[in-house]
């Protein structure tokens, strides 16, 4: 209410408050916007004074979804359906507020459309009376993609706007299958798809014998190229003539479509080898069997004669058996005489020095092995050939 009478007093000065442009001032002295940006400045910043619209603008509430090049369709209906008195209706972009298409006074004011939407929106006049308001939009680019906003004005029953997306999407080239090379494994080719012109990113897969192939590499940049579209390029490793038809399939998830190219490759571009190339191969891996094995078996034979070589023959061991009792035997005699010495104390042994005296050994009455010096002081023994046979070894000797 306060709206109205703010409206009436505007009308009692002689001036009208129009949402739609041109604003009339006192004395019909226009006052009105240059170009369509400015024309939906204005009709925003008047929102706010206008009263509750009779009428509702309606638009489409899933993304319409197109392809580059093609004409779309963003559909807009008025409710009730029929036309508004005075209606101005105005296309325009949410992100840039660029406008796209304006109606006003009957005609389309191209003049205020933003350069790059010039020549290709329009409405649909004969449809305008049962209040369609949808825009037709051509020659669609991927810059086209996003969010517009639908206004419909009416000079004595305010204004409703609508949302609507738009996503815009690319199918690209058919899709070039050639060879790239022979494969990393031995009999197998290479198989190179490319294509490009997609948008968002295609999937790219491959088929052998109708049947999906696993085993495939990226050949090329991930990311977005010219023009923001995509570029695909795969290769394939093909192992034989078996696996033709070799077919490569790009697909659009967001249009749902698919473009593809088959390549048979040829039987005699796989490497193959001639008839004495496979026999000398196989007689040569056969040779390098039989040289493995047979050094394996010669040095397994030398070890064991070196260990046979190394265990003592029967004589040997019987002569080591005697020698041991023996050994043993002496080891005992020792063990009985070390038993039987008794350390003397320093007493005995001092008497014993002073009762010493000069002795003069005789070299006649020595025993075998035993050697007497010279001046007959010192006995030695005479044998270096081994241990003296057991027994007492002894010497004569006076006293001078």
């Amino acid at each position: 209410m306060e709206r109205e009478g703010e409206r009436q007093r505007e009308r009692e000065k002689g001036g009208t408050l129009h949402p739609l442009c041109p604003l009339s001032g006192r004395g019909g002295e226009k006052m009105g916007a240059s170009d369509g940006a400015q024309v939906l400045g204005v009709l925003l910043l008047l929102r706010v004074f206008q009263p509750s619209a009779q009428f509702k603008v309606q638009c489409a509430s899933a993304p319409v979804v197109a392809a580059v090049g093609q004409t779309v369709v963003l559909e807009c209906q008025l409710i009730p359906g029929e036309a508004v008195g005075n209606m101005e209706v105005t296309w325009s972009r949410v992100a840039d507020h660029a406008v796209v298409h304006l109606y006003r006074g009957g005609v389309d004011l191209a003049e205020s459309q933003a350069t790059g939407y010039r020549g290709r929106t329009q409405l649909f006049p004969s449809e305008l009376s049962r209040g369609n308001v949808s825009l037709a939009l051509s020659r669609l680019a991927l810059g086209d993609a996003g969010a517009f906003r639908c206004l419909v004005a009416s000079g004595d029953r305010g204004y409703e706007e609508a949302l609507i997306t738009l996503s815009v999407n690319s199918v690209g080239r058919t899709p070039s299958v050639n060879l790239h090379g022979y494969g990393g494994r031995a009999g197998s080719v290479e198989v190179l798809c490319e294509s490009e012109g997609w948008f968002p990113e295609p999937r790219v897969g491959w088929t052998l014998r109708g049947e999906p192939a696993a085993e495939t590499r990226a050949g090329g940049p991930a990311g977005p190229g010219k023009g923001g579209f995509y570029q695909v390029r795969s290769i394939l490793q093909v192992s034989g003539v078996a696996d033709n038809p070799v077919a490569c399939l790009v697909h659009n998830p967001a249009l749902n479509s698919t473009a593809h190219s088959v390549l048979h490759v040829p039987a005699d571009l796989f490497p193959r080898a001639s008839a004495w190339q496979t026999g000398f191969i196989l007689i040569f891996v056969t040779a390098v069997v039989i040289v493995a094995v047979t050094a394996f078996l010669f040095n397994r034979q030398a070890k064991e004669l070196r260990e046979l070589y190394r265990r003592p023959d029967v004589k040997e061991f019987e002569l080591v058996k005697e020698n041991c009792v023996r050994l043993r035997a002496l080891l005992d005699t020792h063990n009985k005489e070390l038993a039987q010495i008794r350390l003397l104390s320093p007493t005995a042994i001092q008497r014993i020095k002073s009762a010493s005296v000069e002795v003069q050994l005789d070299a006649d009455t020595a025993s075998a092995g035993l050697g007497v010096s010279q001046e007959g002081r010192t006995l030695s023994l005479k044998t270096k050939d081994g241990p003296v046979a057991p027994g007492v070894l002894r010497a004569l000797g006076r006293e001078g």
